[in-house]
């Protein structure tokens, strides 16, 4: 897990440099990762950044207002913030009655610390943490370019009017009909997409 490795990375640095001889500056500079999106959607996307403190429910009205405009949502976070992004993502889909597209991509935010010494004759050391990025993009509009990380919340041969009026009026089925069974399967298999996206976070390499 990442905690783990930053555990064992917080203990090499402690035996390579004697960290007891050094303290954090009070300066950190983070280096912007390239963004996985196309510039020309970036451009007019309302960027909302999530971190640990992010609360979930104004964002979530924020953003179902804007994607009710025709507005590009495009949501980020960082380290342990990535799997609130998801979060965030999944509450909006659920709740919408519009049909979205969602863009998924992972990265690596690069950041760089400076440790000074407190012993005389010791040289500044620099470290550099990678740590796991989530990326993802909302529309009501298809993306014009194409990628295997775009999905749809409108399931294959449902009609616009169907998700509506599902959203609205969900229907309910009893016994184990081929509706039913359609239903459960997806439900399972966004469950295991977003299990999956957390696992491949929670594996990211730190260096």
């Amino acid at each position: 897990s990442i905690r783990y490795l930053l555990t064992r990375l917080a203990m090499s640095r402690s035996r390579l440099f004697q960290m007891d001889n050094y303290v954090i500056s009070d300066t950190e500079e983070d280096e912007d990762p390239p963004l996985p999106f196309p510039p020309s959607i970036l451009e007019s996307a309302k960027v909302f950044n999530v971190n640990k403190n992010t609360k979930v429910h104004s964002m979530v009205e924020s953003a179902n207002g804007l994607l009710k405009e025709g507005h590009i949502c495009f949501f980020r976070g960082e380290d342990e913030a990535s799997s609130k992004v998801i979060t965030i993502v999944e509450i909006i889909k659920r709740n919408s009655e519009l049909i979205l597209f969602q863009w998924n991509e992972m990265g690596l935010v690069k950041k760089i610390q400076y440790w000074n010494s407190v012993v005389e004759g010791l040289s500044r050391l620099k470290v550099v943490v990678q740590k796991p990025s989530m990326f993802i993009l909302l529309s009501t509009r298809p993306f014009e370019m194409g990628s295997d990380n775009i999905q749809c919340t409108l399931e294959e041969g449902e009609s616009k009017d169907e998700r509506r009026e599902e959203k609205k009026h969900p229907r309910k089925r009893t016994g184990d009909s081929n509706w039913t069974r359609k239903k459960g399967e997806a439900r399972e298999n966004q469950a295991r997409e977003r299990r999956e996206l957390v696992k491949q976070l929670e594996t990211a390499s730190v260096t």
